[in-house]
């Protein structure tokens, strides 16, 4: 009895789940070493309903659960358009909270800041648009859905918070000459596949590096540098344009996706080579808007909440 005991004691361990209510957005899947994965951000609400809105922590997650893939993928296209809202009951392992470093260019400067991160491991419940999508679940979530749908319901009407002036003034200073999406010349695209079964890969890929590309191991792909991408980094679009409609969609072709943190469209990801000119300059400026480097030092990818914005406007 005690050695059995003992040994399903050793092969016992705990875990440590969160459950939450938020937005989904940035659904994406990722090719690692031990094959493709899917990555999704969660927006969890957490405080009293209202005005002045919940506080808002967004968790960057890996989808673990396979059940969970085939769902969200189903409706993939949703979840990354900002006019659509996803609602969902997720409950989240692997919570974990990495630090960063603020750089110099920051209000923060030098001061910690934190990235979170987590497995999904189930989706309790579901609200894409204004249709409630059914889930095979036991009778005790019936409660859960019944308030993520109101919190659904009064959550779509409070507007988006705008960014303030000065950062605005500041984006546009440093982007003077390309703030204007609709007149923009062919642009270069800023990730090209080339397959090795390609009989032509060895040209391709000697035009790429001639082109300024660079290989991207971790996304299999070549990517063009941000001293290269003749565009911003992000870029503003006003609802009272008279070409919104026309630019919403000219941004989402071009692999923009919209910060509501403050109300602009950024590139999720951006590269910077070891050889860019003033490349301390650009570290400095994609860390102010948001981004953190990844391992390999080139790859830089958007944060939400990490910004010299949102973090002077976190209560």
């Amino acid at each position: 009895m005690t050695n059995a005991t003992n040994k399903k004691n050793a092969n016992a361990f705990y875990n440590v789940h969160l459950e939450g209510q938020g937005y989904l957005s940035n659904i994406e899947t990722k090719h690692g070493k031990n094959g493709d994965f899917t990555v999704i951000t969660v927006c969890l609400l957490e405080g009293k309903k209202g005005k002045d809105g919940a506080e808002k922590t967004f968790v960057n997650c890996i989808v673990a659960e396979q059940s969970c893939v085939d769902l969200l993928k189903q409706h993939e296209t949703a979840i990354n358009d900002r006019d659509v809202p996803v609602f969902a009951t997720v409950r989240l392992a692997k919570f974990r909270a990495a630090p960063f470093v603020y750089g110099q260019n920051s209000a923060n400067a030098g001061q910690l800041g934190v990235n979170y991160s987590g497995n999904m491991i189930k989706l309790m419940y579901l609200n894409v648009g204004d249709h409630e999508v059914l889930i095979d679940q036991p009778a005790k979530a019936n409660s859960q859905r019944q308030q993520a749908t109101a919190a659904t319901q009064q959550s779509a009407t409070q507007p988006a918070t705008q960014a303030d002036q000065g950062q605005q003034s500041s984006y546009q200073n440093s982007q003077e000459g390309q703030s204007d999406m609709g007149a923009q010349p062919q642009l270069k695209p800023l990730t090209v596949k080339v397959e090795k079964s390609d009989p032509n890969f060895e040209s391709r890929k000697a035009q790429l590096k001639a082109e300024g590309y660079i290989w991207n191991k971790a996304e299999t792909c070549w990517f063009l540098p941000v001293d290269k991408m003749q565009r911003p980094i992000r870029a503003e679009l006003r609802q009272d344009d008279p070409q919104f409609a026309e630019r919403k969609a000219q941004l989402k072709r071009d692999g923009y996706r919209f910060n509501s943190d403050e109300c602009y469209w950024q590139l999720p990801m951006v590269m910077i080579g070891f050889k860019t000119p003033n490349r301390e300059n650009y570290e400095e400026q994609l860390t102010s808007f948001g981004y953190v480097s990844r391992d390999d030092g080139n790859t830089w990818k958007f944060s939400f909440g990490q910004s010299q914005y949102a973090q002077q406007n976190v209560a």
